[in-house]
Parts: structure tokens; C-alpha cells; sequence
């Protein structure tokens, strides 16, 4: 019986440690993952996710009531 070399990527170890959607994952080439993620990226933001970042409150560079930098 001859395995597709997608069937043949990854290491034993992988395969003992991982669960079947990592090994799906890490079984992809760099320009799949890339494809996904930016699939993934599209799905988070129509589901109304955000880019912009969280204040950091413990930050010593935030402004008391101020959470975005204006520019003069």
C-alpha cells in the first residue's frame, strides 16, 4: 500500500501528540496556511471582530481617558 506524500509529512511524534485537525494543519504547505489564515482573518471580521487593539491600562503611556494617539 503506497502513501500520497501529503500522508507522509509531518514527524511520528506528530502524529502521537496531535490531534487530527493540528496534524491537518501542520501537514499544510506555508502558502496553504497562508490561505487559511486570511480565510480565518475574512471570518472574524464579518462575524464583526475588531483589529484595533485593547488599552493596555497598566501601561504607563496611557492617558486617563484618552485610548487612542492623536497626532499634532
Amino acid at each position: 500500500m503506497e502513501q500520497s506524500a501529503q500522508e507522509h509529512r509531518g514527524s511520528p511524534v506528530l502524529r502521537e501528540t496531535c490531534e487530527d485537525e493540528w496534524l491537518e494543519w501542520y501537514r499544510l504547505t506555508p502558502q496553504e496556511r497562508w490561505r487559511e489564515s486570511a480565510k480565518l482573518w475574512d471570518r472574524f471580521l464579518t462575524l464583526g471582530g475588531s483589529l484595533d487593539p485593547e488599552p493596555d491600562h497598566q501601561s504607563p503611556f496611557l492617558l486617563s481617558g484618552r485610548t487612542t494617539c492623536r497626532r499634532s
